[in-house]
């Protein structure tokens, strides 16, 4: 038994298909070339129709594409504000908490010190600079309470140093001693 018999026609079928066909073709030329002429009519239509239809489908798309980059751009700047006040507030709230520690537990007073720089000494440009002020019995620390701290931060730091210490005639204890320069 011929195992393609079973899914396919055999040979006198497919040419006895194809010898209608070609005979159907051969009859009325004039209405095949009608019946083509509708089909292609017909298909033309339809492309216009799935052409507008592509159309309407690209322009919904562009216009969700324009409000998600909005919406992207409106949550980059809420994120980036709302980061800005996460890191401002938590950096405050590690400040406090350091400050509580240090004064409760070891009897110091902390101070936030705040100078115009109005030659540019630390930053290059007239700028206001900020540290920590850690006195115990007269002895200066000079510091920064953070909760985090980078080389270049710590480029700054020294600088502020230099600025405040011939600026109050004070010399602050044991400050320079971690820079590697």
């Amino acid at each position: 038994m011929d195992i393609g018999s079973q899914k396919f026609a055999d040979k006198e079928k497919t040419e006895g298909r194809i010898e209608r066909l070609l005979d159907e073709l051969k009859k009325d030329p004039e209405e095949n070339a009608k019946r083509w002429e509708q089909n292609r009519k017909e298909d033309a239509a339809k492309w216009g129709e799935d052409k507008k239809k592509w159309e309407e489908n690209h322009n919904v798309i562009r216009n969700m594409l324009a409000s998600i980059e909005a919406l992207n751009k409106k949550h980059d700047s809420s994120m980036g504000a709302l980061g800005a006040r996460w890191g401002l507030q938590s950096e405050g709230a590690f400040r406090n908490t350091l400050r509580g520690i240090l004064e409760d537990s070891f009897g110091v007073e902390v101070r936030r010190y705040q100078d115009f720089d109005s030659e540019g000494k630390v930053f290059g440009r007239p700028e206001q600079v900020e540290m920590d002020l850690i006195i115990h019995d007269g002895v200066l620390i000079l510091c920064e309470i953070k909760s985090s701290m980078s080389w270049v931060e710590m480029y700054v730091f020294h600088r502020k140093k230099e600025f405040y210490e011939p600026k109050h005639g004070r010399k602050a204890e044991g400050s320079s001693s971690y820079l590697p320069w």
